[in-house]
């Protein structure tokens, strides 16, 4: 394992960002009433 922590850490932060838009749209409306909640 050469790799650094800090490269999987990106890699694992970028994946979470790009996919939570994704979520949101393709999602159903429930995801909208948890936004509101918060």
């Amino acid at each position: 394992m050469r790799f650094k922590p800090r490269i999987l850490e990106a890699v694992a932060w970028g994946l979470r960002s790009g996919l939570e838009p994704v979520r949101r749209i393709s999602s159903p409306p429930s995801t909208l009433s948890l936004l509101g909640q918060r």
